[in-house]
């Protein structure tokens, strides 16, 4: 038995009763196994972007009544087609293992076996703006929720104004990326 110490990014937010509400059964692409419960559920999102080609894996905790609901956009998210741009999603944290140890689950460092887990298989790519979206299994559902967030490498949570900037004497031109937060 033994620690491992990892840098770790993080994203909080709450969900309340003034956030947008989506009927999340209403759309196949937030339907696995049994999917959500009926009825309006309250989200939220949170843009971000990375700094570098990197794998990223999300694990949220939360205060939630029931367990969680996630869906990971890239460029943009549209209430109205919330299926469009999407790049992954989840309910639960389980992961289903062959042989001798068949049926455990995938118990990850932060929240439990019913909290998502999102390991992104592609890397992210660099300052393109991507969306979290949080929800939760059971409609009409609020509280409060962290994600923490590791990645493999060297890549950083954050946005960036990336912009170019030309010297007027020479005309040459420079790529500035600007940290904002």
């Amino acid at each position: 038995t033994g620690t491992i110490t990892r840098e770790a990014h993080v994203l909080s937010g709450e969900l309340d009763t003034g956030d947008d509400q989506l009927e999340l059964t209403n759309y196949s692409c937030f339907i696995d196994g049994s999917g959500t419960a009926a009825g309006p559920h309250y989200y939220e999102l949170i843009p971000f972007q990375v700094s570098e080609e990197d794998f990223y894996t999300f694990y949220r905790d939360h205060d939630f009544g029931t367990d969680g609901f996630v869906a990971l956009y890239q460029g943009s998210f549209n209430p109205d087609n919330p299926c469009e741009n999407i790049i992954a999603q989840v309910d639960d944290n389980f992961l289903f293992v062959q042989g001798l140890f068949a049926g455990l689950l995938n118990q990850g460092p932060v929240g439990g076996i019913f909290d998502p887990v999102v390991r992104i298989s592609l890397p992210l790519r660099p300052y393109e703006t991507y969306y979290i979206l949080t929800s939760t299994f059971g409609a009409n559902d609020t509280g409060d929720y962290e994600w923490v967030v590791f990645n493999d490498n060297d890549g950083w949570l954050g946005e960036w104004n990336i912009y170019t900037d030309v010297d007027p004497l020479t005309w040459e031109e420079t790529v500035v990326e600007e940290f904002i937060g």
